[in-house]
């Protein structure tokens, strides 16, 4: 039997369109063509597709089993070939972007929501990084966006970068913790005896760096962000948080900020970057995205 995608499609549009020749208007054919096709077709499968002898057709209990059945046949024939065409166009079939797990994830996903409108056939994939660990998805091919990258990218990585915006870090301890009625300005000595949370740099060749550490004070490492902000809620230990990502907290009293002696107001840089000698539609899509201001500083300081 001779039986392809195409004959789905032909019973869907008469089943949707309520009539041979309404379904032969929107194929772009003739009611004798589409009527002869569906007779064809019913001898060959051996049962009717379609009863004809009401008002409209209808389909049969085995026309809309072998209907029912088919869609997901279809649907995934349309997608690959949507998918084909962006490939024919330029569009890869996935793109990899890596963000700083400093910044608010919610803005990105604004943005994905958009590029699914422009080409919903590519995969995204989305990596948290730490520190180097930006740096280190550009270089080993991880990624071929970065939001947030800090610091200068290692020498053998050739990339295009745009300044991102900037953070205020906090040093604040939780509202229980041994230091957290201490309203003058602390010393390094004050520190030493609890453990400072940092979270762990991601980078897998790149060489792995930290931020806001004393030295010779104990450290708890941590995996993300949100960990770090969690365990100094909890006492475990201080250090500097992302003054958007804590300032509910702030407000309520679970986190206290403190001042210190020996270090000014502390703020992170952040920089978009890209593999230069990529030739990719997405990649430009989401350049432009990111130009407005709006969206950087949804970036930087969430909602």
């Amino acid at each position: 039997m001779n039986f392809d995608v195409n004959d789905l499609a032909l019973i869907e549009a008469i089943e949707e369109c309520g009539s041979f020749s309404a379904a032969a208007e929107k194929l772009y054919r003739t009611r004798s063509a589409i009527t002869q096709h569906v007779q064809k077709l019913e001898d060959q499968l051996g049962f009717q597709i379609f009863n004809r002898n009401e008002y409209r057709p209808s389909l049969t209990p085995e026309g809309r089993l072998f209907l029912e059945r088919g869609r997901p046949l279809l649907r995934n024939f349309e997608r690959l070939k949507a998918e084909v065409q962006h490939i024919r166009q330029g569009w890869e079939s996935e793109f990899t972007i890596a963000i700083d797990d400093v910044l608010a994830i919610e803005a990105l996903f604004s943005l994905i929501e958009d590029f699914r409108k422009v080409a919903p056939q590519v995969t995204i994939r989305i990596l948290r990084e730490v520190l180097n660990g930006c740096w280190d998805a550009l270089l080993e091919n991880r990624a071929s966006l970065v939001i947030g990258a800090t610091g200068e990218p290692p020498l053998d990585l050739i990339c295009g970068q745009q300044t991102l915006g900037s953070v205020e870090f906090v040093f604040a301890v939780g509202k229980d913790h041994p230091l957290a009625n201490k309203t003058i300005p602390l010393l390094p000595e004050d520190l030493m005896t609890f453990p400072t949370i940092i979270v762990s740099d991601t980078s897998q060749i790149v060489l792995k760096r930290s931020s806001g550490v004393i030295s010779h004070q104990p450290r708890i490492i941590v995996p993300t962000m949100d960990a770090k902000i969690r365990a100094q809620v909890l006492g475990l230990g201080v250090g500097y948080l992302p003054r958007p990502r804590i300032l509910h907290l702030l407000k309520t009293g679970e986190l206290i900020e403190l001042t210190l002696t020996h270090q000014a107001k502390k703020k992170g840089h952040f920089n978009i970057a890209w593999q230069i000698d990529s030739e990719s539609p997405v990649l430009d899509w989401f350049l432009e995205a990111l130009e407005p201001k709006e969206v950087r500083r949804w970036l930087l300081e969430g909602a």
